[in-house]
């Protein structure tokens, strides 16, 4: 599979399937489980950019690239019902080099890291 640029137009639900929204349907393993059972079961491990923003490397193809550069298939929003401050994505992410794909869970809101913040900027999710 060819990665065919970055777009706006991915899925984005709440576990439980209400657009946009989050949900407490799914826990965060569960979707793991489904994505990695529907071919999704290889991970982007984030790293620290160097001057033009962070970057990941996907574990299926070893490809390192920009965020910014990857394609979002799919995002998946989860805020707890008993804490409010389980604040988290996860992203489907094709590989900008090869369309290879995997996922990475992205924290935001009060308990985001600089690495997860600037994550998000470069996706456009913040």
């Amino acid at each position: 599979m060819q990665a065919q640029g970055k777009t706006n137009d991915h899925e984005t639900t709440g576990p439980a399937g209400t657009p946009g929204a989050p949900g407490d349907g799914e826990t965060l393993i569960e979707i793991l489980d489904r994505l990695a059972a529907e071919g999704h079961e290889d991970e982007v491990i984030l790293n620290v950019g160097h001057g033009e923003g962070p970057t990941g490397t996907w574990s299926g193809c070893e490809h390192q690239a920009l965020i910014r550069d990857a394609t979002v298939l799919a995002t998946y929003r989860l805020e707890g019902a008993s804490d409010p401050d389980d604040m988290n994505l996860v992203d489907v992410l094709a590989c900008p080099v090869c369309g290879a794909t995997g996922t990475v869970v992205l924290c935001y809101g009060p308990r985001a890291d600089e690495l997860h913040t600037d994550c998000l900027l470069a996706l456009g999710q913040a």
